[in-house]
């Protein structure tokens, strides 16, 4: 999943470049293997909240100008503790979910750090 994930990220900006649209502006040699992991919890998190955050289900937020906007943060976290704190905060940037969408984000939280 880990490998899927990273290469979509660096397949969906190279047309972005070709076509002259605004690029990530995420250039890299190599990853770590912490910013490996940080990236693939990324994904989960990005991913389950496309489907169940109102700023994601309504359409009022690009939502893969949103995992490209957070995912500097995440690369430049030095631990594990730092990236979950990087991803906690981006989610209440970007509103208050409902009290449903609140409940799973707990839940996907707590999953992250145990």
């Amino acid at each position: 999943m880990c490998v899927c994930f990273l290469g979509a990220m660096f397949c969906l900006a190279q047309p972005a470049r070709l076509l002259g649209l605004d690029s990530s502006g995420i250039s890299l040699n190599s990853l770590t293997e912490v910013q490996v992991e940080n990236l693939a919890i990324l994904g989960r998190v990005w991913g389950f909240l496309k489907y169940h955050h109102p700023a994601a289900t309504s359409g009022t937020k690009d939502w893969d100008r949103e995992l490209f906007e957070v995912m500097p943060r995440i690369l430049a976290a030095p631990d594990h503790l730092s990236a979950d704190a990087a991803i906690l905060r981006w989610v209440e940037e970007l509103g208050r979910p409902s009290i449903v969408a609140r409940a799973s984000c707990r839940r996907i939280a707590s999953a992250i750090s145990g």
